[in-house]
């Protein structure tokens, strides 16, 4: 079972981002000008008959120089994380848990603003006489109006993030993912789940795992 740092991303997790990836410049017919240097993501180089010229570096993801007739230079470095977020991963890990009961219907709720950390991920419908491996989740996110920011481990330990726009539509949430950075192919992808939202927890009802057949409920809890 792959770790959902977010249903979405397994969407989940909740919960892929272009932030880290190097995008095109414009092209032009002039020789082409150095991108400035900044705090933030480098900023791309104009494009020019003999090639791009570099972008600068910045604290963020570097962006590609721009693109001329002979070849674009590539995009500078920069030492953030990207654009999807910022954050700190201050959860603590959470192990896999095993229920042969039958999901709980989502109950839907008002989603409180505010930082959370993952709590529980309790596979339903499994069977516990032999259930399937178990992952480790480590999940932070925040929430402010209808944006979801998160910071989570993958199945192979390595940091990602996720920025989100959630849809709450009766007990069913929808998931518009705008930037990840575990998969680029991923970037826009919509996921409908349903949810339980209380003034402390944030519940995502994940879809049927495919390999397992279990379902998943990720427990967030407000901090």
């Amino acid at each position: 079972m792959t770790n959902a740092g977010f249903g979405l991303v397994c969407l989940l997790g909740l919960m892929g981002c272009g932030s880290t990836e190097a995008h095109s410049g414009a092209s032009g017919s002039d020789a082409g000008a150095s991108g400035v240097s900044g705090s933030g993501a480098g900023a791309s180089g104009a494009s020019g008959s003999s090639g791009g010229a570099s972008g600068a570096s910045g604290s963020g993801a570097g962006v590609s120089g721009a693109s001329g007739s002979s070849g674009g230079s590539a995009g500078a470095s920069g030492s953030g994380a990207g654009s999807c977020n910022a954050l700190v991963n201050i959860a603590r890990p959470v192990q896999d848990e095993f229920s042969a009961d039958l999901a709980p219907a989502p109950t839907g709720g008002t989603i409180a603003d505010g930082t959370y950390v993952e709590t529980s991920f309790l596979n339903y419908e499994a069977d516990t006489n032999s259930p399937p491996a178990g992952t480790t989740h480590k999940l932070t996110a925040t929430i402010s109006g209808t944006t979801f920011q998160g910071v989570y481990l993958d199945a192979q330990s390595v940091e990602q993030r996720i920025t989100l726009q959630l849809v709450t539509n009766g007990t069913m949430l929808e998931e518009h993912v705008s930037c990840r950075t575990d998969s680029l192919s991923q970037t826009g992808q919509l996921n409908t789940l349903g949810y339980d939202a209380t003034p402390s927890t944030f519940k995502i009802h994940l879809l049927q795992d495919t390999d397992t057949n279990v379902v998943p409920v990720q427990t967030l809890t407000k901090q």
